[in-house]
């Protein structure tokens, strides 16, 4: 299914769009960090794990996505606000 241009949305659904991003961003941030502590815990304690690296280097470039989508619904709101 297509997604919706943003200069369709209305406003309502794009303070929801933003939430949702928002809230996805720092559920993920918070992840990359617990997993962050745990693989320097077990770095620490000489048990590297090194697939876990791989996961908090893959959550990276998921977060990008999510951060460009912010970015434009954001972009979008201030171009209404200025219309108003």
């Amino acid at each position: 299914m297509p997604q919706k241009p943003l200069s369709i949305s209305t406003t309502e659904e794009l303070h929801k769009q933003r939430s949702t991003l928002k809230a996805m961003m720092i559920v993920f941030g918070l992840l990359w960090m617990l997993l962050l502590a745990f693989n320097i815990y077990l770095l620490v304690t000489k048990r590297p794990n090194f697939p876990l690296l791989t996961v908090l280097s893959a959550l990276i470039p998921v977060m990008i996505p999510m951060l460009i989508s912010l970015n434009k619904v954001n972009a979008e709101l201030k171009l209404r606000d200025e219309g108003e």
